[in-house]
């Protein structure tokens, strides 16, 4: 499994080399077990290579299907070297890494906890794991080819930090006193219960109170029950620990985060994926496929009917100039893929087909014969266009963002004569 993982790993992004780099440093942390390791290999070789390149060359190539993938996989390697040479790129640093701290806050306070007590512990898996957030980092922040996708790696790599620390939390909420945890502890429970509900609240007034939608005494009403659940929430454990035991505190204020963060991504899970209204951003997915990709492929199918063919068989140019890293030509390609007629080329040909497909910037050397229809087919949006402090809060708290996602669009061409 090992070796299948390996060949499908090479295959994915630029980024696969990241994890190889991971590799190499989890390779220099237990380098005692390197000898093992390698004899084993030895042993499997054959079938280790076997099951690496088999994987590999049928992801590359979609099961035989594009043998332009093996191309396409051996330029991963020079695109991950030039991704991390120094310069200034469509994002900056600061901007990959603001996305981080708004995107997974409560991770990486529990990533920092798990590095700390792994500097204390002096614990190496500890220790590997802060590695390996500083070698997925080091790609984002430095290279000029900065992504918001790339924090996909970050953001494992602090698991793998976050996970002691949250195991001990939640081992402490199981055990007994006389096990250094605080199940059978009242207060403790209450005091937990007490704050969800409180930091629940103001989640809900806190944002309700800078909506536009709300009137001026709505707004002031949810910002004040909003700013008191909030100091009541901090208050009480202030208050415990002051007459009551800063023990039960220490043990009991971490589950938290933990249960609070738990249903906050979960909420955020939801709101993305089952609606999928006009505001819903996501925070990494900063270009997706936008509605009128779908119409694209609708009205391409109607053309063909129209012309008398089966449903995929009219002849499509899909004129993009070859960009490297561009979405446009692999998304259109891929949404365009059952088309058996169709032609890829950089520039409209000689012979153009009844239908062209342009992208909206260019200006095509068409003849009077064509007259084109524009489709958004791709959407473009990054937190960093959000703009004041109550709509970043929203959208935190929300995924909920009023400015627009930019689009990028297509043109297409119908030979009004082939109707």
């Amino acid at each position: 499994m090992a070796a299948v993982a390996l060949g499908l790993l090479l295959t994915a992004s630029p980024g696969a080399y990241t994890v190889l780099l991971i590799g190499l440093a989890a390779a220099l942390v237990w380098r005692a077990a390197l000898p093992r390791l390698w004899a084993a290999v030895q042993a499997e070789r054959r079938r280790l290579l076997l099951g690496s390149l088999l994987p590999l060359l049928l992801a590359a190539t979609f099961f035989l299907n594009a043998p332009a993938g093996l191309a396409a996989t051996a330029d991963l390697l020079g695109r991950w070297f030039s991704g991390l040479a120094p310069g200034a790129g469509e994002l900056g640093a600061w901007d990959v890494l603001r996305s981080l701290l708004l995107g997974e806050p409560l991770l990486i306070g529990f990533a920092v906890a798990g590095w700390v007590a792994a500097l204390r512990r002096r614990d190496r898996f500890g220790g590997f794991a802060a590695l390996a957030a500083g070698l997925a980092l080091l790609a984002p922040l430095i290279g000029r080819g900065r992504r918001p996708a790339d924090l996909g790696l970050v953001v494992l790599a602090l698991t793998l930090s976050a996970g002691p620390a949250i195991a001990r939390t939640l081992r402490r909420a199981y055990l007994t006193r006389r096990d250094e945890g605080w199940r059978g502890e009242l207060d403790a429970w209450l005091l937990v219960a007490l704050t969800v509900a409180l930091l629940a609240a103001a989640t809900i007034c806190l944002p309700s109170a800078v909506t536009p939608a709300n009137n001026a005494s709505w707004r002031q009403l949810y910002a004040t029950v909003g700013i008191v659940t909030t100091v009541l929430a901090a208050a009480l454990w202030v208050v415990y620990g002051v007459w009551g035991s800063w023990g039960t505190v220490a043990r009991a204020l971490p589950l938290v985060p933990l249960v609070f963060g738990l249903a906050w991504g979960v909420s955020q899970i939801s709101g993305l994926n089952h609606d999928r209204g006009a505001w819903r951003q996501a925070a990494v997915l900063a270009e997706t496929p936008a509605s009128g990709l779908g119409e694209l492929q609708t009205a391409l199918i109607e053309l063909s009917a129209l012309q008398g063919g089966a449903a995929y068989e009219t002849r499509v140019d899909l004129v993009l100039p070859a960009t490297p890293g561009d979405p446009l030509a692999p998304t259109l390609r891929w949404a365009l893929r059952d088309f058996t007629a169709l032609r890829v080329t950089a520039s409209v040909p000689t012979d153009p087909a009844p239908i062209v497909i342009t992208a909206a910037e260019d200006q095509p050397a068409l003849s009077d014969r064509y007259t084109g229809a524009e489709f958004t087919v791709l959407q473009r949006w990054t937190p960093e266009t959000l703009g004041d402090f109550d709509a970043r809060l929203r959208w935190v708290l929300y995924r909920e963002a009023k400015t627009p996602a930019d689009g990028r669009s297509v043109v297409l061409w119908v030979d009004r004569t082939k109707q």
